[in-house]
């Protein structure tokens, strides 16, 4: 068995592509993301380097970091008002959980050998898993087939108005191959997760700016722990690269180009890598995490509770540096005030006692040496629901 903080120091040391750096973990709350918490890591490392601008870049940059990151519609999907960490798929989804490069990310000014830098991401990542004992028949990559813009299922229709034939993403499906992935293994994709074509956004004093960014093929790859009979696939990390520039007229997207930089990135879930090579049941049994629920007292959905209370420990550690780094409150956005207080609120209907809270909040820190800004965050953490416990309390009244 290997330890998650093993685990976490291979991937950090894994060999990197040339002229990588070592850079601090992105805030939970920076600029990236308003009304979002930190999903990603890239877009805030990449708005310190470059400032405002994603689609032509003036220099290269190759970084490494280990991000927390909440995915928030896993707390709470808004539209169903459900949450993944209750039900049959709990045991894979966690409140705040880190995300690590395989290889570096990598941008550069200008087109290089994309094939060899995505060949290393996915080299890096199926190295780790063989020799934990993870076999290539087990590994199950995705890739976007050919097909129109207009037939790839989209949130908003109205962002993308005007059609475009995607071809097939033949260099993601060849570096598998290459590495040795089974041909059957690797999976046609038509529900629009493997094609990238994201707006970002940014705070500026005048209010949030949307940034378009490169447009791009991406490749889940996801682990078996199932059999052949009954496959039970888990998505353990991901391939990225940038194709498309949009061509934007009146701050609209109206088709697209070829992009003259190149861009690669490779990532992995290192709680779910824990618990695939460890051979767990759930992602809460890895080392880092079970002391936490071992010690919570018998409350109902004690699995929401403890990756809500777990994920509001990094958003209330990282707030006063947010506040002073990017200005960030949560009065000025309402949409991350109500998600930081449906966080807040959940836990406080808990039958959990501040005391409790507390003990639990020092077992997380305890178990996550590699984050000492955590210890700082208990009292800030027990400060935050105590006062919007007075709040609900106030307006009972």
């Amino acid at each position: 068995m290997i330890t998650y903080a093993e685990l976490r120091k291979e991937v950090q040391t894994m060999n990197k592509i040339t002229g990588c750096v070592k850079i601090e973990r992105p805030l939970i709350i920076n600029e990236a993301f308003p009304g979002q918490f930190n999903l990603s890591f890239t877009e805030q490392p990449m708005l310190d380097e470059y400032g405002a601008n994603y689609l032509n870049f003036d220099h290269d940059f190759v970084f490494s970091t280990i991000p927390s990151c909440i995915r928030y519609s896993d707390l709470f999907d808004e539209k169903t008002k459900a949450s993944n960490l209750v039900g049959n798929n709990a045991w894979k989804y966690l409140g705040v959980f880190e995300m690590a490069d395989l290889a570096g990310m990598a941008t550069y000014k200008g087109i290089h050998d994309i094939f060899s830098l995505q060949k290393k991401q996915a080299e890096n990542l199926i190295n780790l898993l063989e020799n934990y004992g993870i076999k290539k028949e087990q590994i199950f990559p995705t890739y976007q087939p050919l097909r129109k813009l207009s037939e790839i299922p989209q949130k908003r229709k109205e962002d993308f108005p005007f059609d475009f034939i995607i071809p097939e993403d033949e260099i993601g499906k060849q570096v598998f191959l290459d590495l040795g992935i089974p041909e059957k293994n690797i999976i046609e994709d038509y529900s629009g997760a493997t094609l990238l074509r994201l707006y970002l956004s940014k705070r500026t004093p005048n209010g949030l700016r949307k940034i378009p960014s490169p447009w791009g093929y991406r490749n889940e790859i996801n682990i078996n722990l199932g059999t052949k009979q009954k496959p039970k696939l888990i998505d353990i990390g991901t391939l990225e690269r940038m194709v498309y520039k949009p061509i934007i007229v009146k701050e609209k997207i109206i088709g697209l180009s070829e992009i003259n930089d190149t861009v690669s990135i490779g990532a992995l879930g290192l709680e779910r890598i824990c618990m695939v090579v460890n051979r767990l049941l759930k992602v809460q049994d890895i080392d880092s995490i079970k002391p936490f629920y071992q010690s919570m007292p018998k409350v109902h959905k004690p699995v929401l509770i403890g990756e809500y209370l777990r994920a509001l420990h990094f958003i209330c550690t990282d707030l006063p540096t947010a506040k002073e780094k990017y200005n960030f409150t949560f009065d000025k956005h309402k949409k991350t005030r109500r998600r930081f207080n449906k966080i807040r609120g959940t836990i406080l209907n808990s039958d959990l006692t501040i005391r409790q809270i507390k003990n639990l909040l020092i077992i997380n820190s305890e178990n996550q040496p590699w984050h000492p800004e955590l210890k700082e965050g208990i009292e800030l953490t027990v400060g935050s629901l105590e006062k919007y416990k007075s709040i609900l309390n106030y307006n009972k009244n």
